[in-house]
């Protein structure tokens, strides 16, 4: 079962003889939605938030938790919604398992979550830092999200300073921030994202 959508488990399993192999990646609930996903076709989302993922201390990048809007309203601590931190992750873990199908899966439900009314959550520069290792179709959906709602403070999180350094840090994503605040802002958030530009060629 394991590979039947893993180019990864192919590879490790077609001459092993091993009753035990080990997955030292991303964590067991993160695996958990991989297995979810061969069994059923999907896996279960919930509806609150998580602990954000910091590229900076490499803090909670693994856990799945889920957190009441209640307790994130008393912590001052930083949260992200479930269903988005999930997609990254899944998205991570395909691209390890050389999954290309479970990767779209996941970057359906991300492009699901950012057409929700509610919950919403803030894009910080940390956590677009944290997608940015996994492949050019996250990092480009990652980037056309924060350059299409520049303007957008329910969206972007612009209290941070860290995202002029990350302009100066990333060459590409800089040219095409300074092309497209060179349109009118109406014009640049009308464009539609469509989400073939970010799925990967399923074998």
């Amino acid at each position: 079962m394991l590979c039947r959508e893993s180019e990864y488990f192919r590879e490790l399993l077609e001459d092993s003889k091993a009753q035990q192999i080990t997955v030292d990646f991303l964590g067991a609930p993160v695996f958990r939605l991989y297995l979810q996903w061969l069994l059923a076709g999907s896996y279960h989302e919930y509806t609150e938030f998580s602990q954000a993922p910091s590229y900076r201390t490499a803090c909670s990048t693994h856990t799945l938790g889920e957190v009441s809007t209640e307790d994130v309203t008393k912590s001052g601590e930083d949260f992200v919604v479930w269903c988005v931190k999930a997609g990254v992750l899944a998205w991570k873990l395909g691209h390890r398992l050389q999954a290309p199908r479970f990767q779209n899966y996941a970057m359906r439900r991300l492009f699901a979550a950012y057409t929700r009314a509610w919950p919403t959550f803030q894009v910080q520069d940390d956590f677009f830092r944290w997608t940015r290792d996994s492949g050019t179709q996250l990092r480009d959906f990652f980037e056309d999200l924060v350059i299409r709602n520049w303007a957008d403070g329910d969206l972007i999180d612009h209290r941070h300073s860290d995202w002029s350094r990350l302009l100066k840090e990333n060459d590409r994503f800089r040219d095409c921030f300074i092309e497209a605040m060179a349109q009118p802002e109406q014009e640049r958030c009308e464009a539609q994202m469509e989400i073939e530009k970010y799925l990967l060629e399923e074998k």
